[in-house]
């Protein structure tokens, strides 16, 4: 399937125009594009809904309690994002073009610090939105140890949100650890699996490194 983003070009006479894009895995059918229409319309008519929705609960107020802000803005995301009538799995798979095609869409209120401009073509990973996503699919009392900012360190790593076993072991070591540390943490995950394809190591493999580094990082406590 296919997602529209907008892109600026530069006219002869020095104007800009904005032109609509079918980003997908090949040329676009007619069935390819109503579908992407259709998603592009819930998107412009629902962030606006979800921008409200937040404004009402209190959580766009100031800079205060980002956190809560962009965890209850996830959970709302997950409603469009995991809503098969408009997001396919393969949508999902293009990670870049859906987040690009949500940035576009929001209301100013939905970006950090209402900075919009320069912001709405982040790609995958470091996209906003996508790391509110990702935070809004964690248990909330877990969440609420840590910083907005300690958890994009998590979150904006590919070695450590590519591989659900590793995002489910922090969970669990945070359960029964309230004092771990997520950027120390978040360091040496990346440092030791720095060139490690994690997909070919077995559950047993894989905690036994990340063990290795809890201990690392926790045994100056």
């Amino acid at each position: 399937m296919a997602v529209i983003v907008r892109t600026e070009r530069i006219l002869e006479d020095g104007s800009t125009a904005t032109e609509r894009v079918y980003r997908g895995f090949g040329p676009p059918t007619a069935k390819v594009i109503q579908h992407a229409e259709r998603l592009d319309k819930h998107l412009s008519e629902e962030l606006p809904r979800i921008a409200a929705r937040l404004k009402a609960r209190g959580l766009l107020k100031g800079r205060r309690g980002n956190r809560e802000r962009w965890y209850e803005l996830g959970k709302y995301l997950q409603e469009i994002v995991e809503d098969p009538k408009y997001v396919l799995p393969e949508d999902r798979r293009q990670d870049q073009h859906i987040w690009i095609a949500i940035a576009q869409n929001a209301p100013k209120e939905l970006h950090p610090g209402m900075e919009v401009l320069g912001a709405k073509n982040i790609p995958t990973k470091r996209n906003h939105f996508r790391l509110c996503y990702q935070l809004g699919r964690l248990p909330k009392d877990i969440v609420q140890q840590h910083t907005w900012r300690e958890w994009v360190e998590i979150l904006e790593s590919p070695a450590i949100i590519d591989d659900e076993r590793i995002v489910a072991w922090i969970i669990k070591k945070m359960g029964s650890n309230k004092r771990i540390e997520l950027r120390p943490l978040a360091r040496g995950i990346r440092q030791q699996l720095k060139g490690i394809y994690t997909a070919a190591l077995s559950d047993e493999e894989l905690t036994e490194l990340l063990d290795e580094v809890l201990h690392e990082v926790t045994s100056f406590d």
